[in-house]
């Protein structure tokens, strides 16, 4: 939500060498964009323009995320909410179909594309090209009202979206951070090489996708009290669903039913989530999108699903980390039992 097109530089040289050996899948330079020098790849500085002018429409809904935060689970619920419960529908059409992801054609690198497209089937190739459409070109022939998901932080979305309606979910950097991690080994357009300690010395200085994590999440803490603005946090998703439900169904101002919440909640639990194909993202893996030696997109749901490395000494680190951006700040992750 800025004024202006972000500033754009390239991050130092041995930054830059240390992301490009770590994320062999993006194969390119790394910059820095905005007063908060987010970090995303180089080719940001390519279709900044684009992003920024963005042509919004008033009934716009837009979710944004840190990665891994309860990105897809809102994306699916909030959809059925603005599309009355249309199950059939929703499962007909993959979920980034219904709810383009902003800037995703941002990581699919022209080198990377070209090997997936190589020597593939033809149904494999037809969805590579669709997901490597630009979401903006993608959004003009949608229907409203749009859902859009984002992870772009709020100072670098497109000018005008201050009146559309934003659902921000943030969760505990302690899961996001192994969450994050394993997602960015899955997908061939990271890559992801290095050590879960290498990532975490990386996710605490601000030095990987998106981040710096604690800089996304404050400014969207700054505007929740904002009329257009509902900040959730994921770990409320997940103690209570039904009344998460409720919460967001008043914020779009949609009616509700008992019966039509509790049908909804029980349609997004996770064992019934993650065998969802419209959102597990399972038929991508035979595009080859996916590394095979990683796990699935939708994971256990579980907080405690870390890697071996995630010791009691690093839990002990973050939760220093996290107390530290504590004195500065009033949010408070909820404690979930």
């Amino acid at each position: 939500m800025s004024d202006s097109i972000p500033s754009i530089e390239i991050v130092e040289e041995e930054l830059n060498n240390e992301l490009k050996e770590d994320y062999p899948g993006d194969k390119a330079e790394w910059c820095y964009a905005g007063e908060t020098k987010y970090l995303l790849p180089g080719r940001f500085a390519d279709i900044a323009d684009e992003l920024y002018d963005f042509e919004g429409r008033p009934d716009d809904v837009w979710i944004v995320t840190f990665p891994r935060s309860g990105t897809t689970l809102s994306q699916h619920l909030v959809w059925l909410l603005m599309n009355n419960f249309d199950y059939e529908k929703a499962n007909e059409m993959n979920v980034w179909s219904r709810s383009p992801f902003y800037e995703f054609h941002l990581f699919m690198h022209n080198d990377t594309a070209k090997a997936l497209l190589e020597d593939n089937d033809p149904e494999a190739v037809q969805v590579l090209k669709e997901l490597s459409v630009p979401a903006p070109e993608r959004l003009k022939t949608m229907e409203s009202p749009r859902l859009i998901k984002t992870h772009l932080p709020l100072t670098l979305l497109p000018k005008g979206v201050e009146t559309n309606k934003i659902i921000y979910v943030a969760r505990n950097p302690k899961d996001v951070l192994p969450s994050y991690y394993f997602l960015l080994r899955l997908w061939k357009t990271t890559d992801y090489k290095a050590s879960f300690l290498q990532f975490w010395k990386q996710f605490k200085n601000g030095h990987v996708p998106w981040g710096p994590f604690w800089s996304h999440i404050l400014e969207a803490w700054d505007c929740k009290d904002n009329d257009n603005f509902l900040f959730l946090f994921y770990e409320e998703l997940a103690q209570d669903l039904p009344k998460a439900i409720y919460k967001i169904a008043d914020f779009l101002e949609i009616e509700v039913t008992e019966e039509q919440v509790m049908g909804l909640a029980d349609h997004m639990s996770i064992s019934n989530f993650s065998k969802n194909k419209s959102v597990n993202m399972e038929d991508l893996r035979n595009t080859g999108i996916f590394n095979e030696s990683e796990p699935s997109f939708i994971r256990k749901g579980k907080k405690r699903e870390r890697p071996e490395e995630y010791t009691a000494e690093v839990e002990a680190e973050i939760e220093e980390w996290i107390n530290e951006h504590y004195e500065t700040t009033d949010l408070r992750f909820p404690i979930v039992q």
